[in-house]
């Protein structure tokens, strides 16, 4: 039993190794071989390119990278509520195999969906968070800065909730697929703006795109922060938490990547990890949310280090790729 693993050794050194996993040491676990994994290409792609870490830590390297995957249950104790042949979403990372907890399967997915697409509920999730904190309705106006994966997503599930979305770019051409994520108008990061927005999504590192956050918020409005402010560049030219913004417009700033990964009843928590994930993967399933446009294309899992290198040096398409482990046994 071996598993084909992906590791990142160093910053733009990604290395494929086989770990052998003894049987007994997964016997109360769930063996999930990988069918397809899609990429997060800005946080995996900061990894790549040796980014600070978000989190302190003595030793960044060596790390796995990927946590989007659809695999098939192999073996699953008898105690679990998914069985052998099974297709589950999982945060498995980009490997061949995964021996975890049965309360680390995020979902089932119906065997008749769309895998590939299936694979991208998570970078969907990220989206649908977004707007959970920003308290998103319909009527609202919606910014969304980055029209990157989760710019993409976030746009896609603002939408979905009736608001009106108008993306921030850096290219004048947005990608042709744009329309398909709900999309209102896209403008450049550089054009005369003025507060106007109930909510901004920010899906950005830069600082220049904060101080764009700050000025596109109206007074009373919401800042979501999906991106990491300052990650990679030197300390800002200006104050990004000036009274001029923050008093005066009464700004709400809140943090967004965590949801509660609990069995609770909807009466505790409604919003949990695994039943967003279920709810996610349903309507992908039922061609309610952009999944395929979101994919750009389809590459064997071999060739990762070469995905890699070619999303850095080009990220204008702003979508994912996703990998085919279905060769791999």
């Amino acid at each position: 039993m071996e598993n084909a693993i992906y590791r990142l050794t160093a910053p733009r050194t990604l290395e494929m190794t086989a770990d052998g996993v003894p049987l007994q040491d997964v016997a109360a676990l769930v063996r999930v071989r990988t069918l397809y994994s899609a990429i997060s290409p800005g946080t995996e792609l900061a990894a790549f390119n040796g980014l600070p870490p978000l989190r302190e830590t003595a030793a960044p390297y060596p790390r796995l990278v990927g946590y989007c995957n659809v695999g098939v249950v192999e073996k699953a104790p008898s105690d679990c509520p998914v069985r052998e042949g099974d297709i589950v979403l999982t945060h498995a990372s980009h490997r061949s195999h995964s021996s975890i907890p049965p309360g680390q399967v995020l979902a089932t997915v119906p065997p008749e969906a769309d895998l590939p697409a299936a694979a991208t509920t998570y970078l969907f999730h990220l989206g649908y968070a977004a707007t959970l904190k920003g308290n998103v309705r319909a009527g609202h106006h919606v910014a969304v800065i980055g029209l990157g994966t989760l710019g993409l997503t976030s746009a896609s599930l603002a939408h979905r909730s009736g608001a009106r979305v108008t993306g921030f770019s850096n290219h004048a051409e947005p990608d042709s697929h744009a329309h398909a994520f709900g999309l209102d108008r896209v403008r450049r990061k550089d054009e005369e703006t003025s507060g106007q927005f109930d909510v901004v999504i920010t899906t950005s590192n830069s600082w220049s795109d904060w101080r764009l956050a700050l000025e596109l918020a109206r007074r009373g409005g919401v800042i979501v922060m999906l991106g990491f402010p300052g990650r990679g560049e030197p300390a800002a030219d200006f104050n990004p938490l000036s009274s001029q913004w923050v008093y005066d417009k009464q700004l709400t700033i809140t943090a967004c990547g965590h949801t509660p990964n609990l069995d609770a009843d909807p009466i505790d928590i409604r919003f949990t990890l695994k039943r967003n994930c279920a709810y996610l993967v349903g309507e992908i399933v039922a061609g309610r949310l952009p999944a395929r446009e979101l994919i750009s294309e389809i590459r064997p899992a071999s060739e990762l280090p070469a995905v890699y290198q070619e999303l850095s040096l080009d990220r204008r398409q702003g979508r994912t790729v996703v990998l085919d482990w279905t060769d791999t046994k």
